[in-house]
């Protein structure tokens, strides 16, 4: 994966949105923010230029800017397992432009490892040495 791909998730069901890979954290999880088509909170509108429309083959990526349903930066950096991605096929492609804009509108702090559902139901994170029992209040950071 290269900085600026974007992603789905294998479990589309309770992850539907893509997301954009930034990097590799370690040998089992990479950092990513999410693509949205609802502005909520913090989230920032992307432009057309941010998205490449064709791959390297002229092909039409399946994920692009939508003129009617405009795409929204998710004001929030995560950490993925590798597994979390459907396959490692690209759905779409940030343009340097694109990438620098996600870079410079993600903040600084990602949120821990997200297993279960999607992160607005705001099911239990995984913190580094925490126990279930210790995830039960355990709260994402940047919540109000």
């Amino acid at each position: 994966m290269e900085q600026g791909d974007i992603l789905h998730a294998a479990d589309r069901r309770n992850h539907p949105h893509p997301i954009i890979y930034i990097k590799k954290k370690d040998s089992e999880h990479f950092y990513a923010c999410i693509i949205s088509h609802d502005a909520q909170n913090n989230d920032i509108r992307m432009k057309p230029e941010h998205f490449h429309v064709k791959n390297k083959d002229g092909k039409d990526y399946t994920v692009q800017y939508n003129i009617k349903k405009p795409s929204y930066l998710v004001f929030k950096k995560l950490i993925k397992e590798n597994l979390w991605i459907e396959d490692e096929a690209v759905k779409g492609k940030l343009t340097d432009e694109g990438i620098a804009f996600v870079i410079a509108n993600t903040p600084s702090k990602e949120m821990a490892v997200v297993h279960k559902g999607p992160i607005w139901e705001k099911q239990p994170y995984e913190i580094a040495g925490n126990t279930e029992h210790d995830l039960q209040n355990t709260r994402c950071p940047g919540d109000a």
